[in-house]
């Protein structure tokens, strides 16, 4: 799901007893003080990190490191 998809947000929300619901599209760019940090959170604390000690509870440092070094490649530190 896109966070753009609002027809669909509004439905999910309304279908779970939200009513009057208001939705705001905004344009913003997050930032992290270092690539290292943008891996940690995403892979550590997002749900993804479920998804990644399910393929091995030693993945998680390893994914992390890697995501790590992808950010950095693509984006800088």
């Amino acid at each position: 799901m896109a966070t753009t998809d609002v027809p669909l947000i509004r439905e999910e929300l309304e279908r779970a007893g939200f009513c009057n619901v208001t939705i705001e599209t905004r344009r913003a760019q997050s930032g992290a003080p270092s690539a290292r940090y943008a891996a940690l959170a995403y892979c550590q604390g997002t749900p993804l990190r479920n998804e990644i000690e399910a393929r091995g509870a030693d993945k998680l440092q390893a994914a992390t490191d890697y995501a790590a070094a992808a950010i950095d490649t693509t984006f800088g530190r």
